[in-house]
């Protein structure tokens, strides 16, 4: 029986550093759209097709650059290996929902990546890329 309260508590800790690890991430991509939409008047294309698939590259990226930084897995996996590759993206998108809210009860817009579906979108390409290259 302590075994399995070992397995699930490494299980959740490897789900809390997976959707912490990405949050920041979505937070920086989130800090880079805003100085973006700043700088460019024109705005942004609004075909959510478009910004799935390019959100989605980011995700990717910046999953290919986070291999680069941390070549090896960020805790040790558990016996539920690829269970973070669900959960972590649902938890940083609904952070990413919140964000977006507080955003618009300050009287700001919130950006592209502040939704569910779009934090969700690039929080899975990149624990996909992390999950393929990340043994």
């Amino acid at each position: 029986m302590e075994d399995f309260f070992l397995a699930l508590l490494a299980t959740i800790f490897d789900i809390l550093s997976e959707v912490l690890f990405q949050v920041c991430l979505e937070f920086l991509a989130s800090l880079l759209v805003r100085a973006g939409r700043n700088a460019i008047p024109t705005p942004p294309r609004e075909d959510r097709f478009f910004t799935g698939f390019l959100f989605a590259a980011f995700g990717a990226s910046a999953g290919l650059v986070s291999v680069r930084i941390f070549p090896h897995p960020l805790v040790h996996p558990s016996r539920f290996h690829g269970i973070s590759l669900l959960i972590s993206p649902l938890v940083t998108g609904l952070i990413m929902f919140a964000t977006g809210r507080f955003e618009q009860k300050l009287g700001r817009k919130p950006t592209q990546i502040e939704t569910f579906w779009i934090g969700f979108i690039f929080a899975l390409a990149m624990a996909i890329v992390r999950f393929v290259l990340v043994r």
